[in-house]
């Protein structure tokens, strides 16, 4: 059994996958769910969702994972005090020399090195909150517009723009998953915009769709993908990374990816893509399901969780009451 915790609200991203014939069983959980529990039955779990957790929660979390580390019949994926935050982990790759942009918090006013640049939520995956800004001048003014019209600075981020356009005006991201042991190249997508990200529908050309097959085939960015994943301290995530220049550029790791199973399209090409993609990340997440062979509880009663125990029930009775 494959037990997947999310931030509440958030378990559509694998309700495709729990639906799916893949050869493992995989049941949702919210981290609510999970702190209110005195204990738990073996199997694996994935914590997700990390970036959406707040410090507290990430100490609490951090602690379920022990106690399932140390059980016998238990793989816990993705330790909440290990796996990186976006800003620790693209500091990390640029002081590496993996990836040629920086990052900066807004709340510190920063003056970075190279331009252009854009605002974004660190622990969000939606649009940014501006443009491309093209000089120390133009960020300063975004920024007191973004506070002015209600944003507080605290938790945006100032990136460095890289990417590369693979035809005029057109821009490709890659999505490449670990789950465990495995790195899976999952698909690509394009789209006539910098920013990235679900592709534009008819954009894409026979030869990008022969290109995805080529990608998802031969997986040629594993082994770098594996350390950036170890770097990082995260099991089970997405990459999404582009190359400038022949050189890999990572984004962002997103540890509770939205995932699809079955996606139909026009182009027999993308289908076949979109299949091998699909049959690599079903059999690596078969690869991570732990039998239920352990019938003994793993109890939750650590002196960090049993204080906060009450308080959780409490709220669930209170709010999360159905009618």
């Amino acid at each position: 059994m494959i037990n997947f915790i999310t931030a509440t609200g958030h378990d559509y991203s694998v309700e495709a996958l729990s639906e799916a014939d893949g050869g493992f069983d995989l049941k949702t959980s919210s981290y609510d769910e999970l702190f209110a529990k005195r204990s738990l039955t073996a199997g694996s779990y994935i914590f997700s969702d990390l970036e959406r957790l707040m410090p507290w929660e990430l100490r609490i979390a951090s602690e379920v994972y022990h106690s399932l580390n140390k059980a016998e019949g238990c793989r816990p994926l993705n330790n909440p005090a290990r796996a990186q935050s976006r800003v620790e982990l693209l500091k990390g790759l640029h002081r590496l020399g993996v990836n040629d942009f920086d990052v900066y918090r807004a709340d510190e006013y920063p003056a970075p090195r190279r331009f252009p640049v854009f605002v974004r939520w660190e622990g969000d995956h939606g649009k940014p909150l501006s443009d491309l800004l093209l000089t120390q001048a133009d960020l300063e003014n975004s920024l007191t517009q973004l506070r002015e019209t209600g944003y507080p600075l605290r938790g945006l981020l100032v990136v460095e723009f890289c990417a590369e356009e693979t035809s005029p005006s057109v821009y490709r991201k890659y999505g490449a998953f670990r789950v465990g042991d495995r790195i899976v190249a999952h698909h690509f997508v394009i789209e006539d915009n910098w920013n990235v990200k679900y592709g534009k529908i008819g954009l894409a050309s026979d030869d990008d769709f022969r290109d995805e097959i080529a990608y998802v085939r031969e997986n040629p960015h594993a082994e770098q993908l594996m350390k950036i994943f170890q770097q990082a301290g995260i099991e089970y995530g997405r990459a999404d990374y582009g190359l400038v220049g022949g050189r890999m550029q990572v984004y962002e790791i997103n540890t509770n990816p939205h995932i699809k199973v079955g996606v139909k399209h026009r182009s027999p090409l993308r289908r076949e893509a979109l299949a091998i993609g699909e049959k690599s990340l079903l059999d690596a997440f078969a690869e991570i399901d732990v039998m239920g062979q352990h019938k003994d509880k793993i109890s939750l009663d650590s002196k960090l969780l049993c204080p906060y125990r009450p308080y959780k029930n409490l709220f669930k009775k209170r709010y999360l009451r159905r009618p």
